[in-house]
């Protein structure tokens, strides 16, 4: 990916570089201020292992939503933002093969 590339050419170029190597690549420098975050070291290890607690949590307790898996992995001891539990969790739940319980509304008809 270019910006792994305009990454290394700075720690060789310096920082005072980053316009001329942005320019050469055809690569607006808030795209790459805005991709750059996404190849940081650690981040994916970290990433999968808190979509294995969420996991872990919503298949234990299936009707679980967002809010509650945050409060339990947090009563876990995991430091964890509700936003980053939400994004994580909506896009790998549910699993393939479930289906996501139904919840009444309290009405019978």
């Amino acid at each position: 990916m270019i910006v792994r590339e305009i990454s290394h050419a700075l720690q060789n170029y310096g920082a005072g570089h980053l316009r001329r190597l942005c320019e050469a690549a055809s690569l607006p420098r808030a795209t790459y201020y805005r991709l750059r975050g996404h190849f940081a070291a650690g981040q994916p290890e970290a990433d999968v292992e808190l979509r294995s607690q969420i996991q872990q949590v919503a298949l234990k307790w299936s009707a679980y939503g967002y809010r509650r898996i945050t409060a339990e992995l947090v009563r876990q001891g995991t430091v964890v933002n509700h936003k980053h539990v939400r994004c994580r969790f909506i896009r790998t739940w549910p699993p393939p093969g479930l289906s996501r319980p139904s919840i009444s509304s309290g009405c019978q008809t």
